[in-house]
């Protein structure tokens, strides 16, 4: 049940729909905010996830959204007691975990969120199990 693809889903749309393109790592902290470089390198482009436009302006918030390369690559491994989230984090020979630490993993509310999201699939389970 928890190794389900359902459930795999959600870890990975909380990691990075729900914090990453919020600008937010593992920690629940902001990775910083967009350079006047970036801003007009970028000026022309927006960018969309699940509906959701953002745009690297100046002063807004660190999203690591390009090409979605790095979204896509993540991956949920699943163990007897739990389970890791992995990521191919390398952009251009360079490691965007080096640069943006906690970039990959859930913070405390979205843990919440999972727990939530899984406690109707527990009690599904448990029902299921009972015999009468």
């Amino acid at each position: 049940m928890f190794k389900s693809k359902e459930v795999k889903e959600k870890i990975i749309e909380l990691n990075t729909v729900g914090q990453l393109f919020e600008g937010e790592n593992k920690e629940g902290n902001l990775m910083g905010t967009y350079s006047t470089f970036t801003s007009l390198f970028n000026q022309n482009k927006s960018f969309t996830l699940n509906g959701i436009t953002k745009r690297k302006d100046l002063g807004n918030a660190i999203f690591l959204y390009d090409t979605g390369e790095f979204y896509r690559s993540f991956n949920v491994l699943f163990y007897n007691d739990g389970f890791v989230i992995t990521a191919d984090d390398e952009k251009d020979g360079t490691y965007l975990a080096e640069r943006y630490p906690n970039i990959i993993g859930l913070s405390d509310e979205s843990i919440g969120k999972l727990r939530e999201f899984v406690r109707p699939l527990i009690l599904q389970e448990i029902k299921k199990s009972m015999v009468f």
